[in-house]
């Protein structure tokens, strides 16, 4: 938060501070929260709270700084139009040029490694999403590690054709058939890391309907620690 409390002088003065948030992703309560208490109660800063389209809604509002998610060239243009101090929540790798606060994506792929190798597993998936920059960071770290330490790790590829699984799940996303397949024929018991929880849990649901026992034969691990999830 130093770019923003430098750039506006005076704390004692109140400011304007907008948060362009998703009000329903995960961990960004805590965010908030850990913006809250930051600013209670020793300055006096007047919060307009926004979901991450609210570009239009914060410059009427004329803020005098804006802490938000802008993970895409649109919202990142619109950000650069408010003209004000702007850090950006979004991702591990630096965006548009943004001031920036994220997460070390590499860091989690490995932690994630060590985590689950130490389980005393010999079988490892990797399950995320294609062409995202973390999610790519994040297998790309955890099939490292797993190789340092002697193992593979099979991860999902969405183009592939898998072998058929005589399954009819209810279908709620589009790659909702292929992780059947792909989770039929894994390895087990197997250990897989997955890139969220919202997938983690979509694959804890896939294994379900396929009747393979979490975690006896497939072990997940999340990222996120979204408590309701979870």
């Amino acid at each position: 938060m130093r770019h923003i409390s430098t750039r506006l002088g005076n704390p004692t003065i109140g400011k304007r501070i907008a948060l362009l948030i998703p009000n329903a992703q995960f961990g960004e309560e805590a965010v908030r929260l850990g913006i809250y208490r930051f600013a209670r109660p020793n300055l006096p800063w007047d919060f307009l709270n926004l979901d991450i389209g609210g570009y239009p809604q914060a410059r009427d509002w004329k803020p005098d700084a804006a802490i938000g998610r802008a993970g895409r060239p649109d919202f990142a243009a619109a950000a650069r139009a408010l003209r004000i101090p702007f850090v950006n929540l979004y991702g591990g790798e630096p965006f548009q040029k943004l001031p920036q606060v994220g997460t070390d994506n590499r860091a989690i792929g490995r932690i994630a490694a060590d985590y689950l190798a130490d389980l005393g597993f010999k079988n490892f998936a990797y399950f995320g999403l294609p062409k995202d920059p973390s999610s790519m960071d994040r297998a790309a770290a955890f099939t490292q590690r797993l190789g340092e330490l002697g193992y593979k790790a099979d991860a999902i590829d969405y183009e592939k054709i898998y072998p058929a699984v005589d399954v009819e799940p209810p279908v709620r996303d589009i790659f909702h058939p292929t992780l059947h397949q792909w989770l039929a024929q894994l390895p087990r018991p197997v250990a897989i890391y997955v890139f969220d929880d919202a997938r983690a849990l979509l694959v804890s649901d896939a294994c379900r309907h396929l009747g393979l026992h979490v975690p006896e034969e497939v072990a997940l691990l999340g990222t996120g620690d979204c408590e309701v999830l979870c």
